[in-house]
C-alpha cells in the first residue's frame, strides 16, 4: 500500500476477488458465515502480531477484506470518524451483515461513518 496508495491497493483487491464476486450471496447471515469470517478475522489478528509491526487498523481491514472476498464471504469496508480535539480521529474495520469483526468496536462505537465500501466502490 505503501508504494501504490489506498485506492489503488484496494482496487487491486476487488479484482484479485473478482471471481469469487458472483458467488457472493446476500442472505441473513448464518451462524456458519459469521462464524467463518470471525475465524478469519482471529487468524489475520493472529498472523499480524507474528510479523515484525503492527499494522494499521486500514492495513488490517484490508488484508481481511480480501481474505473474506477470496472466501465468497460477503463483507463491506467501512471508513468512520469522529473529532478529537482539535483534529479528528478515523478508524476503518469489516463488517458481516451489520456485525463487527474489529475486537476493539466497543471502543469505536462512537465513530460516524464515513463511507462504506463494496464490490461497486468507484473512485475518482
Amino acid at each position: 500500500m505503501a508504494l501504490a496508495g489506498f485506492r489503488q491497493t484496494f482496487s487491486w483487491l476487488q479484482f484479485a476477488t473478482a471471481a469469487n464476486r458472483r458467488s457472493l450471496i446476500r442472505v441473513r447471515h448464518t451462524t456458519s458465515m459469521l462464524l467463518s469470517a470471525q475465524g478469519c478475522s482471529y487468524l489475520a489478528d493472529v498472523a499480524f502480531k507474528q510479523g515484525p509491526f503492527k499494522p494499521s487498523c486500514l492495513l488490517r481491514s484490508m488484508a481481511l477484506y480480501g481474505l473474506l472476498r477470496s472466501k465468497a464471504i460477503d463483507c463491506q469496508f467501512r471508513v468512520g470518524v469522529r473529532p478529537a480535539g482539535s483534529t479528528i480521529a478515523a478508524h476503518a474495520w469489516i463488517e458481516v451483515e451489520g456485525v463487527s469483526l474489529d475486537a476493539s468496536s466497543q471502543e469505536y462505537s462512537a465513530f460516524s461513518q464515513l463511507s462504506s465500501a463494496t464490490s461497486g466502490i468507484k473512485f475518482e
